[in-house]
């Protein structure tokens, strides 16, 4: 059995229902159906461990945490693959490190500078986008726009550092060079967002539907891990 234990408190969690976490964090259906009304985001994550609902599980405690804390998440699954990081790699997450201590401008200038180096195929480069794109201190909120639900880019790459952290883990070392060269993410323009919300027409094709159980005994450790982290055992500045 995975799941015998106690539901472990989340106090960094700080959001009261589960419900308001998953609008943003989009379980899948059997995700949702374990969704009780009022449930608490620890209930509701003990939920999907126990069902092994194990990508479900990522995309909540992603989009749960406040951000520093996500960002932190995304830079210790990338430091449990430092073996295996390219030099590209391992220069954004120790710049991401750093900055998690003391967010200077010119931090985040360095980390956009060191983005500019990788091909955002491992887990470094988007625990460094994620910093990229979180609030900087001090400056006011994004403004939501009318009639859409709010997407946080924040958590989105946090979420990717830690599913590429996990497949980087049992997989080959990343090359020393990055094979292609991307352009750096940018912030989505506002029109872009409310086109990525309509209805496509025609319909998309149906996704193949993951097998998250299959997937629990990889990503364990790296849940346990934003666990730890969401309960204030691990710190990041």
């Amino acid at each position: 059995m995975f799941f015998s234990g106690p539901i472990v408190e989340l106090p960094k969690i700080t959001t009261p229902t589960a419900a308001e976490i998953c609008a943003q964090s989009k379980p899948s259906s059997e995700g949702k159906a374990l969704l009780i009304p009022g449930m608490t985001p620890a209930e509701y994550l003990h939920a999907l461990e126990k069902n092994k609902m194990s990508v479900d599980s990522v995309h909540f405690l992603a989009h749960g945490l406040p951000e520093k804390d996500g960002i932190c998440w995304a830079c210790q699954a990338s430091r449990m693959t430092a073996p295996k990081l390219s030099a590209p790699e391992m220069n954004a997450l120790q710049l991401t490190e750093t900055w998690l201590k003391a967010p200077t401008p010119d931090l985040h200038a360095s980390i956009a500078a060191a983005l500019g180096k990788v091909d955002f195929t491992g887990p470094g480069s988007w625990a460094a986008q994620s910093a990229m794109w979180a609030k900087a201190p001090g400056a006011p909120p994004i403004p939501a726009i009318p009639g859409m639900p709010a997407v946080n880019l924040v958590a989105a790459a946090v979420a990717g550092a830690i599913l590429l952290a996990a497949g980087l883990k049992i997989g080959p070392a990343m090359p020393p060079v990055p094979k292609l060269k991307l352009e750096t993410p940018k912030m989505p323009p506002p029109e872009m967002l409310v086109q990525l919300q309509k209805p496509q027409v025609p319909p998309q094709p149906q996704i193949p539907v993951l097998n998250q159980p299959k997937l629990m005994k990889l990503l364990l450790p790296f849940i346990d891990l934003g666990k730890n982290v969401a309960s204030g055992k691990v710190k990041c500045c």
